[in-house]
């Protein structure tokens, strides 16, 4: 009776063991498109950002100033209201400038080390984004068989 308790057990371990596998190579197979689709993503937040920092660079450059110029004439104006908005417009640059360093990381990762620079470079909330949107592909390429 002990041997027929016993071989269930056994199988059921062994088939957890092969379901859990192939989960796992279906959801590593998946990360080169996910890996994409956040690409497009960042891309596009970039992209954005860029247009409305050019606004304000082109309204600073209609009174002969430099962006800082612009900037600090806002934060230093001593009205809270032209304050707060050359706050939004200095977040703005640095949101620019790190979007622009992790595309540019992203984009050059290697398939060898996309995992790596991914979990180095990712923000969370586009990271939300992307996976509330994710559509599933198994790539045909040598990227998804790493």
């Amino acid at each position: 009776m002990s041997k027929f308790l016993k071989y269930p057990l056994r199988f059921l371990n062994g088939l957890l063991d092969r379901i859990i596998a192939v989960l796992g190579v279906v959801s590593m197979a998946q990360f080169p498109q996910f890996f994409a689709q956040y690409l497009q993503r960042l891309g596009g937040h970039l992209a954005e950002a860029k247009f409305i920092l050019l606004r304000y660079q082109l309204s600073a450059d209609y009174f002969n100033l430099s962006l800082d110029e612009y900037i600090s004439l806002h934060m230093n104006s001593g009205n809270e209201i032209f304050s707060s908005s050359g706050q939004v417009i200095a977040e703005l640059v640095d949101r620019v400038a790190a979007l622009e360093e992790s595309f540019t990381a992203l984009n050059g990762a290697t398939p060898f080390n996309r995992w790596w620079v991914f979990l180095q470079e990712v923000d969370l909330e586009m990271l939300r984004e992307t996976w509330s949107i994710f559509t599933p592909g198994i790539p045909t390429t040598i990227e998804g068989a790493i």
